[in-house]
């Protein structure tokens, strides 16, 4: 439906056909089609910088294009784009989608290693707030993981396990996190109980959605 929408050009300088640029961007991300995203998420960035666009979007669209970035690995064009998404929610009193993209910030630092700049950014997007708590406890996890604090991570990964009740997909991240955390522990029994839950999750889940 999406790409029905996009196929009128000559709504290309309409609202809807840039909102619909960032939704298709998501569905590709989604079936992992990361370049097709990408081009039409920062087609949708630039499209919400023009005068008078309503802030909500903007920041949607920078934070859905930072996400993407940082599902490929891009790491600096992540920071970059998720940066801006957060300021732009923060600016616009849009707290719940600040602490999402300072969230995912962290979740950049973590993966370049740079652990001050996850612990600040990962405070932020606590006092921000919103409804993810279960993903601020998971970012603060895998920081103490990559510290070296095993025991600080264990804990924090099932503190997050138990705020994802209803979060499959943050489930079983929670416990590979689980099982890396008793790797680094050399406790390979124990490792191996938390992936055999992870994937326990993610059949299951495969087995529900087929159900449906």
């Amino acid at each position: 439906y999406f790409e029905r929408i996009l196929a009128y050009k000559d709504l290309d300088d309409r609202l809807v056909y840039s909102v619909a640029l960032t939704n298709a961007g998501i569905c590709y991300y989604r079936l992992g089609d990361l370049d097709r995203a990408i081009d039409a998420q920062t087609r949708a960035v630039t499209s919400h910088e023009r005068p008078g666009r309503p802030r909500v979007f903007h920041e949607r669209a920078l934070g859905a294009l930072g996400t993407t970035y940082l599902v490929k690995g891009a790491t600096g064009s992540a920071t970059m784009h998720l940066r801006k998404a957060m300021d732009v929610a923060k600016a616009g009193g849009l707290s719940a989608d600040a602490s999402l993209w300072a969230a995912n910030l962290a979740n950049a630092h973590i993966q370049r290693g740079e652990w001050q700049q996850a612990v600040a950014v990962n405070a932020e997007a606590t006092r921000l707030g919103g409804d993810r708590p279960d993903l601020h406890a998971g970012v603060a996890a895998e920081i103490a993981l990559g510290q070296g604090h095993l025991e600080d991570a264990s804990r924090l990964f099932r503190d997050a396990l138990a705020l994802a009740k209803d979060k499959p997909s943050m489930q079983w991240s929670m416990y590979e996190g689980l099982g890396r955390t008793a790797v680094a522990a050399k406790k390979p029994a124990d490792a191996e109980r938390h992936f055999q839950a992870t994937l326990d999750v993610i059949e299951r889940t495969q087995s529900e959605l087929l159900k449906a």
